[in-house]
């Protein structure tokens, strides 16, 4: 991502044509795309479920399947 940026910072002194500009921000778009969903993948149990809310609910199966065994 950082690559587009800086040809869209100097693409003004390299004088590309009008299909280049076009294809950096393009290409500006699917970076930022791309790190939105990582970023969103990353951080998946935070949106669905706070963490304390998942640690309780774990310790809660785990302490049922115990019970369920003996």
């Amino acid at each position: 991502m950082a690559a587009f940026i800086a040809l869209y910072y100097f693409e003004d002194k390299i004088q590309m044509s009008q299909t280049g500009h076009d294809l950096i921000a393009i290409g500006l778009l699917i970076a930022l795309f791309i790190t939105i969903l990582s970023w969103i993948n990353h951080n998946q149990t935070d949106f669905l479920v706070s963490r304390d809310t998942l640690e309780k609910y774990q310790k809660k199966e785990s302490n049922t399947k115990k019970l369920e065994h003996e």
